[in-house]
C-alpha cells in the first residue's frame, strides 16, 4: 500500500492531475479537517490547486497503520500529515485526514 500512496502523492508534486485520478477508485471518500468529499471528481476539483505550492511529499508508515505524509512547499515550509487510507486493487478508495499541520 505505501508504494501506492507514494506513487500517488508524486503526481501532485508533478502537477500531473491525470495520474492522480487515475489512482482514485470510482467511489472514492475523502474526509479531513476542512470537509469531506464523496467523489474523486469532487475532491481534485477542490483541493488541486495546493499542487502548484508543492515541491516535494515524503510518505512514512506509522505503528498504528496510518502514514505520515510530510509536503515541502515551494517556500521551503514544511507541513505534515496523519493520514488512514484504503487501497483496493492499487486504487484508493478513501483518505482519512486525522490531523495536519
Amino acid at each position: 500500500m505505501i508504494e501506492t500512496l507514494r506513487r500517488y502523492y508524486n503526481c501532485w508534486v508533478n502537477s500531473d492531475r491525470e495520474g492522480a485520478a487515475g489512482f482514485l477508485s470510482e467511489g472514492f471518500s475523502y474526509t479531513g479537517p476542512v470537509g469531506t468529499c464523496s467523489s474523486a471528481a469532487e475532491f481534485l476539483d477542490r483541493f488541486w490547486g495546493f499542487s502548484e505550492a508543492l515541491t516535494s511529499v515524503e510518505v512514512s508508515p506509522r505503528e498504528d497503520d496510518g502514514f505520515t505524509v510530510e509536503w515541502t512547499m515551494t517556500d521551503g515550509v514544511k507541513f505534515s500529515e496523519q493520514v488512514s487510507a484504503t487501497v483496493v486493487e492499487g486504487k484508493l478508495t478513501s483518505l482519512t485526514v486525522h490531523q495536519s499541520g
